[in-house]
């Protein structure tokens, strides 16, 4: 049995930015082509700007998806970056960052490691989950 790792980016690629963090996904691959069994848990913040459009509004209520990303499992949260450069929004963050871990644990299983990137807010992240 190979060890299983879910990774905690604090940024990550997403369809209106798909360079965002795109290390931290290139990292993830890595540890999977080495023989790892390898998840990631994310909450994707949507631009404010984009708030507007109502397609958009219906799509990031906090809605989760799990999806497979180029072999790597991926447990996404949709939402809005209401407060995303402040410490209220970052706890925010961290709290539905918390809850996606416990989903990710019921759907997918236990991994062995939470793999946080960025210690702001990746790393408190992995230490509340």
């Amino acid at each position: 049995m190979t060890m299983h790792i879910v990774g905690l980016p604090s940024f990550y690629p997403t369809a209106w930015l798909p360079q965002n963090g795109a290390f931290f996904q290139s990292h993830f691959q890595a540890l999977r082509r080495s023989g790892l069994t390898v998840g990631v848990v994310y909450c994707e913040g949507r631009p404010l700007r984009q708030l507007l459009a109502p397609a958009q509004r219906a799509r990031y209520r906090f809605q989760t998806a799990l999806r497979d990303e180029d072999g790597l499992p991926t447990l996404r949260r949709f939402g809005w970056d209401t407060l995303a450069n402040s410490p209220l929004g970052g706890r925010i963050w961290v709290e539905l960052i918390v809850r996606t871990v416990g989903l990710y644990l019921r759907t997918v299983g236990r991994p062995d490691l939470l793999h946080a990137h960025q210690a702001t807010w990746g790393g408190y992240a992995a230490c509340q989950a």
